[in-house]
């Protein structure tokens, strides 16, 4: 009788292990709101009532979930506190074995956008999450311990667009060292210098939605549509949003919406090319080098003006992770407008003497991307945290000049 009992309890944590491993990936391909129990169950081939006799909904799932992963980081944490290593060892060790489960990491970044949204049932996991890693790093580097976790959530994201190009663990390794001297590396023996090189190789040229509506009237239903679907993208993803859904938001059919876009991606494609406009990427001055630099305070400062298009970037730019998202193309293309904007920048004013002429531009560029959306995204977690002062107390650190609020 005891062998029976103790053969059901160990196929039944077998059956848990395995839901919890196809939740893990699926969870991580397309993010926790567009995954069904069903879609889980199949995986596994299980049935859903099955399933539910394990776990009865989709977030008791995701909270099993959760907690293995807890558990599965702080067994390593354990190994690694046990070493006798310096605390840019230990942070750079812990990164690396991070950098090692790719669907952890997958799934983590799709959360960190999706769970913005302070209902959704990963927002306290996550929140929790910042605190105590902040309690453990600030021993080692005090207040700039928020830009080491929130750099290092950035350098995650740009690897999901960049997985050749970017190396996180180095990139990382390299920013604590220089806090950890209070000085930065020369461009020569770095190990981030070949860790960033992004530049050459990626089209710039962000789409831009050209298309005009015949009458006044019409261009501004159209102009509702989108700034509905936005809305609806921002609130839940793209991927669990529906057309039908969008309809009803704006009291219309789904027919009528039918009228201004074909399908869900075409509207996707409205809503991506009314955010940003053609950025250039060169500089002829320095002065307007610096004006780019000096617009990074304004910009976000304004974005806390705006929540609710940045929730929205932030959803889709980590719920795009995934190479089969129909936006994965438009954020590679926005970051490599990006990073090379900043390169452009820091390169004309490093010949100018206004960059420290021992930093990489390149390698800067990067990691002020990187700090950017990672701040971005710890504020929907970390209230009251000042987004615009952290990236302006950044650029002071680089320039020989002061950059002051504006």
């Amino acid at each position: 009788m005891r062998t029976g009992i103790d053969g059901r309890r160990l196929r039944s944590i077998k059956s848990r292990a395995e839901i919890l491993d196809a939740a893990e990936a699926l969870f991580g391909t397309t993010g926790y709101d567009a995954t069904s129990l069903r879609a889980i169950a199949q995986a596994i081939g299980m049935s859903t009532p099955g399933l539910q006799r394990h776990f009865a909904t989709k977030a008791d799932v995701l909270t099993a979930l959760l907690a293995r992963i807890q558990n599965r980081n702080e067994e390593h944490l354990a190994s690694f506190a046990s070493t006798a290593v310096s605390p840019r060892e230990f942070t750079t060790l812990l990164a690396a074995q991070r950098m090692e489960k790719p669907h952890e990491l997958e799934l983590t970044t799709i959360l960190l956008g999706e769970a913005t949204d302070p209902e959704h049932p990963a927002h306290d996991y996550l929140a929790s999450r910042f605190d105590r890693t902040l309690q453990r790093l600030s021993g080692a580097f005090g207040e700039r311990s928020l830009e080491v976790y929130a750099g290092w959530s950035g350098l995650v994201l740009l690897w999901s667009y960049f997985p050749e190009r970017i190396d996180p663990v180095a990139l990382l390794e390299a920013w604590i060292r220089r806090l950890e001297e209070n000085a930065v590396d020369g461009k020569s023996g770095s190990k981030a210098g070949d860790a960033a090189r992004v530049v050459a190789e990626v089209d710039y040229r962000l789409p831009v939605r050209a298309r005009e509506a015949d009458e006044v009237g019409g261009k501004l239903t159209e102009r509702r549509i989108v700034e509905a679907a936005a809305r609806a993208f921002a609130r839940g993803g793209y991927r669990p949003t529906s057309l039908r859904q969008i309809a009803t938001d704006l009291e219309t059919s789904h027919g009528a919406l039918l009228y201004w876009f074909a399908n869900k991606q075409a509207l996707l494609e409205a809503v991506l090319g009314s955010r940003d406009p053609n950025l250039p990427t060169s500089f002829a001055t320095s002065d307007e080098a610096l004006a780019a630099l000096s617009a990074v305070y304004p910009l976000a400062r304004a974005n806390e003006a705006d929540l609710d298009q940045v929730r929205l970037y932030q959803v889709l730019v980590c719920e795009s992770v995934d190479p089969a998202h129909p936006a994965h193309g438009f954020f590679e293309r926005r970051y490599g407008v990006v990073i090379a904007r900043f390169t452009a920048a820091m390169t004309v004013l490093q010949e100018a003497g206004i960059l420290r002429p021992e930093l990489d531009p390149e390698e800067e560029a990067v990691w002020l991307t990187a700090l950017w959306d990672g701040l971005q995204l710890h504020s929907f977690y970390r209230l009251g945290l000042d987004v615009p002062e952290r990236l302006r107390r950044h650029l002071n650190t680089l320039l020989t000049v002061t950059l002051p609020p504006v």
